[in-house]
């Protein structure tokens, strides 16, 4: 991986980023998807704006999640994470973000 790959990638640049979208003033959906597992949608994964949440999701329902930010006007400037609601840590219990 290259230099400037790693610079992108670097976790305080990823919130630099999503900090200068956020000014910027566009329409925006920034959906972070936990840790992800290849296996098949399960169907339990979940949205929410709690930053104190963290889990892990099947990479087949953080797609599906996503298709519904795209569909969805309230998804709009909104910070999403989106995790498997059997697999969440971190926030105890936390509000579920319905698009």
């Amino acid at each position: 991986m290259g230099k400037d790959l790693k610079d992108v990638c670097h976790p305080l640049n990823k919130d630099k980023a999503q900090q200068r979208l956020v000014r910027r003033g566009l329409a925006y959906t920034i959906r972070q998807p936990g840790g992800l597992k290849s296996q098949p949608a399960i169907g339990n994964g979940v949205l929410t704006e709690d930053p104190r949440v963290a889990g892990t999701i099947h990479r087949a329902d953080a797609v599906l999640l996503a298709c519904l930010c795209v569909e969805s006007a309230r998804a709009s400037n909104r910070v999403l994470s989106a995790i498997d609601r059997q697999m969440a840590y971190g926030g105890g219990d936390f509000e579920v973000f319905e698009p």
